[in-house]
């Protein structure tokens, strides 16, 4: 999880069962785009971000293991949850 999201989100997803790890869990706060990219593509982990900037690098060809990106600054903790959760178990875009 970018930094950019709620760490509600993590702890509940971590609640959940499902394998989260996040920028606030880990402390690596301002590392840059591309690192956290990079980082996380290493490790096979999707990125779940309101920063388009990961979107940017995807289409300009950089490799990732996916993104989860949403411009919505309004969401709540609650969809942002209910939309990962749902992507990181089933893969299926939400309805």
């Amino acid at each position: 999880m970018d930094e950019n999201m709620p760490p509600s989100v993590a702890q509940q997803l971590k609640a959940s069962g499902i394998d989260v790890s996040s920028v606030h869990a880990l402390e690596i706060f301002s590392e840059g785009e591309p690192n956290l990219l990079e980082l996380a593509t290493e490790e096979k982990r999707v990125i779940c971000t309101r920063d388009s900037d990961y979107v940017r690098m995807a289409r300009a060809g950089a490799q990732h293991a996916g993104i989860v990106f949403s411009r919505r600054d309004n969401a709540t903790s609650a969809t942002w949850y209910e939309v990962c959760a749902n992507l990181l178990t089933t893969g299926m875009r939400p309805k």
